[in-house]
């Protein structure tokens, strides 16, 4: 698409041998969403949200961040004052731990898939793909109206084995590989997007030709236990 409001980042932790991983996805219908994708996800590459309670307690420097970088920009007034309004994203990322476990979050409807021999062992926060719908929860640059996305964050925890593959998906994704996984084919699919940028260009693009796939941004992480 030639516009992509999604987001992504990775690092290792600084004192740790940690993996992080996080997408976020950039409602189209805000202005600078990417933006805002993209400054939330640095941020849990950085340090993960650890609970409700930290994710609260970091949203107003981020929206601040957003907000500087937004409004230095030399735009018009109808940019000025659609901006004001705000941006959103929905997120989940991912921190595996050198000791054995997993650590996950998510705000709106980002997922993050495990795979163990070949079978799907957790679809978080959502397993349904009937369960995805035109108005996520979603985080905002607006701090003052992030108390009930706050609320509604999810966490969860689990163990890793040598062989298992992550796949953090935005919300088009997500729903696109639930659906596969109801006829088996979700890792065969994987597998063409990872071929190379033009597979996953090419294959992506035929999906939503054929309405399988919707018309919207994706970004797909994949990480496998080595």
């Amino acid at each position: 698409m030639e516009f992509c409001e999604d987001a992504f980042a990775i690092s290792c932790g600084q004192h740790s041998r940690d993996l992080r991983i996080v997408v976020a996805d950039g409602a189209s219908a805000s202005s600078f969403s990417g933006t805002w994708a993209g400054l939330l996800t640095q941020a849990f590459a950085s340090q993960p949200f650890s609970d409700p309670e930290n994710l609260a307690s970091r949203l107003e420097e981020l929206g601040r961040l957003w907000s500087v970088d937004v409004f230095r920009r030399p735009l018009p007034w109808h940019a000025i004052e659609r901006a004001k309004r705000g941006a959103f994203a929905a997120i989940a990322g991912l921190s595996i731990s050198e000791s054995g476990g997993w650590f996950g979050m998510a705000v709106g409807d980002c997922c993050i898939f495990q795979f163990r021999d070949s079978e799907l062992i957790e679809a978080f926060p959502i397993s349904d793909p009937t369960a995805f719908t035109n108005t996520p929860t979603l985080l905002t640059t607006n701090n003052e109206r992030n108390d009930s996305a706050v609320q509604q964050s999810r966490f969860v925890t689990g163990s890793v084995a040598l062989g298992d593959i992550f796949v953090l998906a935005t919300d088009a994704a997500a729903q696109f590989l639930l659906e596969r996984q109801q006829d088996g084919t979700t890792l065969n699919t994987l597998r063409h997007l990872m071929e190379s940028d033009t597979a996953a260009s090419i294959f992506l693009e035929a999906n939503r030709n054929l309405k399988l796939l919707r018309n919207d941004d994706v970004a797909i992480a994949l990480v496998e236990l080595l």
